[in-house]
């Protein structure tokens, strides 16, 4: 995030500190000194007193600029490319089980950020063009939903249907890079079936097997992939 970016979660956080330490304050003054006569008569009936009323008035008046604080923050966040994925997990857990892999991203933006994951884990992974190989992945772009338990604020820019033609248009150019016999896998982190029925378009394509993990029941992020033998 560049240095001149506004940041609503910073300005939430500081809002709501500044709140909890007025309440706190205003807790220990009444728990400790309320006993001593002049104090309460001077101090807690009175100048406090004012103030408290201020602050409550107040108080009421922050309630709608903290929910839109919130929403703001919610919403800003999807326009953080970093914050919708790290790039390149799947690149670097397939070369640590002995992969040789080669990786592409269509985002351009992405290409940098993939590259030094690949330098700092020391991986086996070629950061170039997709050419023909024996297993093609296709790890597609989606609407997030499987993140949803971690990430709550992706629901606020959920478009599922804006990305079904960019993944039709992936899948068929991944099954033209698998070799004869070879395997082509499609993955998402999505749970939605518009998401993940596509499948590639003519040849002699095998189903070999389809899977969906769901967060309640496997304790981890929502995925989905499917796979196809090319006969």
């Amino acid at each position: 995030m560049s240095g001149n970016h506004f940041d609503h979660r910073a300005l939430s956080n500081r809002i709501l500190a500044g709140l909890g330490l007025g309440l706190l304050t205003g807790l220990v003054l009444n728990l400790t000194v309320a006993e001593v006569l002049w104090i309460r008569n001077y101090l807690l009936d009175g100048a406090l007193a004012v103030v408290g009323e201020i602050f409550v008035r107040f108080l009421s008046m922050l309630v709608v600029p903290l929910v839109f604080v919130s929403l703001v923050s919610g919403v800003s966040a999807l326009s953080d490319p970093k914050k919708l994925g790290r790039v390149g997990g799947k690149a670097l857990a397939l070369a640590a089980r002995g992969a040789r892999v080669r990786a592409w991203d269509v985002r351009g933006d992405a290409l940098g950020r993939l590259q030094r994951r690949v330098l700092r884990a020391g991986a086996d992974v070629t950061v170039t063009r997709p050419a023909p190989a024996p297993v093609v992945l296709v790890d597609a772009p989606c609407s997030g939903v499987g993140r949803l338990r971690r990430e709550p604020a992706l629901r606020w820019g959920l478009e599922p249907s804006a990305r079904l033609a960019l993944q039709r248009q992936l899948l068929a150019q991944g099954a033209e890079l698998v070799e004869p016999g070879g395997l082509l896998v499609y993955a998402t982190c999505s749970l939605l079936a518009e998401e993940n029925a596509h499948a590639p378009p003519g040849g002699p394509w095998e189903r070999v097997e389809e899977r969906v993990l769901w967060p309640h029941r496997e304790g981890t992020d929502g995925f989905s992939w499917r796979s196809w033998r090319r006969n």
